[in-house]
């Protein structure tokens, strides 16, 4: 017996256990409910009778409480009511699985409200949830719960759930710097420097507050052999140098983290540009976008900023304790008790703040993807009127931004807060024994003011350690969403192999199968074989959907195959360099694309940069592709067109496709419907042209076509199968007169199809003639709602039809006007 239908029998005894607990418990409910004249009696002998009650008597009682009457509708298996039931709420259906889950509280008085049942009926139902959650359950039905670890519930989050970006990525992130080590280190010197200044205050101050009850006069008092105002210029003077050393230390930090972005965002993107094809099916754009921008910003913050920052702190928090004891050990020992709870709720902090700001980054990037998404597709969302539809999405996705933004508010400000109250107790309790201290002759006035500003320094240096702490695995966790992307590595490598000198452009698929990554389980081929001799001309046909354009990227490696070898002239194209195997290639995509900026840059696009290039080298390849077109515009080859060419029409984008291709001068040249957006002015000038360039025996073309005009003019025909294999090759002139050939059938099935509609739509509409009364005036309002369907006729008869009808239906209501 299968798990499936293990299952179906559990869940069938779980229906048959419901019905009947169910069936108990309302017989009881509704006698009480009777009694109350809740219900009628009729309803109750319906019950007696061994007859279920239906829902729609259900609904009709105010009694039962919504939620049981829909826990009881599913059980039951009875046909839940179209209209709302209770007259409010609309019921649809209920998992067995929550029907599991649910408990009733047993309820001491019974509830007497129109809108609640018995107390009777909710001791039942807990005893019908309690019975099957006793019961048997699968596997799939209930998701057995782990017991939370105590690490787990101090972060408040599963452990599985949380970000694996810890040390090690602290570490990489470190790393990351290496290279400014020197300028890091005149910062961290600086550093230093501001930081003995900052340290020396406290004791002067407890210096100069002591002074004034062991001198009688200010003109005899000495400060460390200084008067008082030659110490406060000394003071000021070192304040001075403090300012410049902070100067110097923002600045310089500020260079670092930019150098740092600049450099860790061309690395991303260096092997971003590497990875093939599998790799942009599996990640969106807006996401990748999201971590070149933000991800990035974070990380060189937490490198440099927040390194120095946690620096600074630790060496003053360190200092601070160190005077701390050096002035009063006694004191100091009392207060370190503090320590252990604040470094522990410190940790917890940091990690839960660590698996949040790894949701705020995804968060973010699928914000970010649908807004690019939406940006990029704004002419189809505003033809289809689907503005409202998008933006409700676009908040979908702000509203989950701002959730988890709330949540970090909420854990900043718990953490920050406790730690607040601490740090006022802790300043409390150091001002009342030190108070007692100075009273007991232990300590001096100036000793204790020295001590609460230690004591100052070291709170707020806690609470710079505990920021430090936070950003730095805030930074840990963009971080590895930056590092998944560094460590992606290629399928297929654009680098490795040998260049390709030249090419004679014989090409063969050897026993090829292949299937989409993100689709494995649907073959596209399946063992194809085929050849295309060096300076032969082909087109490939085929069902739409069955791979034409697939041989295109197959060839170009954007895809491997799952089995079986593309070889080109004999070699297999994985030996080869990716870089130089398409630099044989011309391709010319079926939807062209094209970069920002001019015309002769898109049409030099494809040149290597080593490459010089010349007027006539562009103007060669713009008259080869018959862009005539580009001597209307003022600024002619350097016309600005616009952001993916939005300046140009569909079929001008074309041409400069076909242009880009050209001037490589490829010895393989690969035309994916490439004139299927052109008039047919534009597709006769391009054939022609084409067509000059089979004749150019130095040359392989390959054409992926549908239309008669492009197939008839190659030399080979080769037709895909529905099986991913070859259907059937050879020349046009042999395949296409045989009216059972793949070839023929493709050809012309659209075009016999069409035509059988078309005497399909003149033969209804006769019928409609010959059928309209003869005084039309007479026609009655109501024949606009006479039944035309489509399965009875076509769409286009069914249009006609409508025509007609209106037209009468104006003519009778100008009629009743008159």
């Amino acid at each position: 017996m299968s798990s499936w239908q293990k299952a179906g029998i559990s869940f069938n005894k779980y229906l048959a256990i419901a019905a009947r607990t169910v069936q108990r418990s309302l017989k009881n409910d509704l006698k009480v409910a009777a009694e109350k004249r809740y219900i009628s009696d009729a309803k109750v002998q319906k019950l007696e009778k061994g007859n279920v009650v239906s829902t729609t008597d259900l609904a009709s009682n105010k009694f039962i409480d919504l939620f049981h009457m829909i826990l009881i509708a599913r059980s039951l298996m009875v046909r839940v009511p179209s209209r709302p039931l209770l007259g409010t709420f609309f019921v649809r259906s209920l998992p067995v699985t929550g029907m599991l889950a649910a408990r009733t509280r047993s309820l001491p008085e019974p509830l007497w409200r129109p809108s609640l049942v018995p107390a009777s009926f909710h001791r039942s139902f807990s005893v019908f949830a309690a019975r099957l959650q006793r019961a048997e359950v699968p596997e799939e039905a209930v998701k057995e719960k782990k017991p939370r670890t105590l690490r787990e519930r101090i972060l408040g989050v599963a452990e599985e759930e949380q970000s694996e970006a810890g040390f090690s990525e602290v570490r990489r992130l470190l790393k990351l710097a290496r290279r400014d080590i020197k300028l890091f280190s005149v910062a961290i010197a600086l550093l230093f420097i501001s930081a003995f200044i900052v340290m020396s205050l406290p004791k002067v101050t407890g210096e100069i507050l002591d002074s004034t009850r062991r001198y009688s006069n200010l003109e005899e008092a000495r400060f460390y052999g200084l008067t008082l105002y030659q110490l406060l210029s000394v003071v000021g003077a070192m304040l001075c140098v403090y300012t410049a050393a902070t100067f110097g230390r923002i600045i310089i930090l500020r260079v670092l983290g930019e150098k740092l972005v600049a450099r860790l965002r061309s690395n991303i993107m260096k092997n971003v540009l590497r990875q093939d094809m599998e790799f942009y099916d599996k990640n969106k754009v807006g996401d990748l976008i999201s971590r070149l921008s933000s991800d990035a910003y974070v990380v060189s913050r937490s490198v440099t900023q927040n390194m120095s920052d946690g620096i600074k702190h630790s060496i003053v928090g360190g200092t601070s304790i160190g005077m701390m004891f050096h002035i009063s050990p006694t004191l100091s020992m009392i207060l370190l008790a503090f320590g252990p709870p604040l470094l522990l709720a410190s940790y917890a902090y940091g990690m839960k703040i660590k698996s949040i700001s790894r949701m705020l980054q995804k968060a973010t990037g699928s914000l970010t993807k649908v807004a690019e998404e939406q940006l990029n597709n704004i002419k189809t969302i505003q033809s289809f009127t689907a503005e409202t539809k998008e933006l409700h999405r676009y908040d979908n996705q702000i509203r989950n931004v701002f959730k988890i933004s709330y949540k970090d508010a909420m854990t900043n400000a718990s953490f920050f807060v406790s730690t607040g109250i601490l740090g006022h107790a802790t300043f409390l309790l150091t001002l009342g024994l030190g108070t007692n201290l100075v009273f007991n002759g232990s300590m001096t006035v100036g000793d204790l003011a020295a001590y609460m500003m230690y004591t100052e320094y070291c709170g707020n240096a806690t609470f710079g350690v505990a920021t430090f702490y936070t950003e730095l695995f805030k930074g840990a966790g963009a971080a590895s969403r930056l590092f998944e992307v560094q460590d992606q590595v290629p399928r297929i490598d654009q680098v490795v192999g040998p260049k390709i000198a030249g090419s004679k452009g014989h090409i063969e698929f050897r026993n090829v199968t292949f299937a989409y990554p993100t689709r494995p389980d649907n073959k596209v081929f399946d063992n194809l074989c085929f050849e295309i001799k060096a300076g032969s001309n082909v087109c490939i046909v085929g069902p739409s959907g069955k791979g034409k354009s697939t041989i295109a990227l197959l060839l170009l490696r954007f895809y491997t195959p799952n089995s079986g070898q593309i070889l080109i002239d004999g070699v297999d194209i994985t030996k080869y360099s990716v870089h130089s195997l398409r630099q044989l290639l011309g391709y010319v995509q079926q939807e062209p694309v094209l970069v920002p900026g001019t015309l002769s840059e898109n049409i030099t696009y494809g040149l290597p940069r080593n490459v010089k290039v010349t007027a006539d080298m562009v103007e060669w390849a713009a008259a080869k592709a018959n862009c005539d077109f580009v001597y209307h515009f003022p600024d002619k080859f350097n016309t600005d067109i616009g952001p993916k060419g939005s300046q140009l029409s569909g079929g001008q984008k074309q041409k400069i496709a076909i242009a880009r291709s050209l001037i490589k001068n490829p010895p393989i040249l690969i035309l994916d419907e490439a004139t299927s957006a052109l008039d047919s002015k534009s597709e006769n000038a391009i054939n022609l042209t084409i067509a000059n360039l089979m004749r150019d025996r130095s040359l392989t073309t390959i054409s992926i076509a549908h239309r008669l005009s492009t197939i008839e003019k190659c030399d080979e025909v080769l037709v895909l199968g529905h099986d991913g294999r070859l259907a059937e090759e050879g020349k046009f002139k042999d395949l296409y007169p045989n009216r059972n050939s793949m070839l023929y059938k493709l050809l012309n099935e659209p075009q016999k199809k069409k035509k059988k509609e078309d005497e399909h739509e003149d033969h209804e509409a006769q019928e409609d003639d010959h059928e309209a009364p003869e005084d039309k005036e007479e026609m009655e309002p109501e024949a606009d709602h006479n039944e035309v369907t489509g399965d009875e006729v076509t769409r286009g008869a069914f249009m006609k039809r409508r025509a007609v009808l209106n037209e009468e239906h104006e003519r009778s209501e100008h009629k009743t006007l008159t």
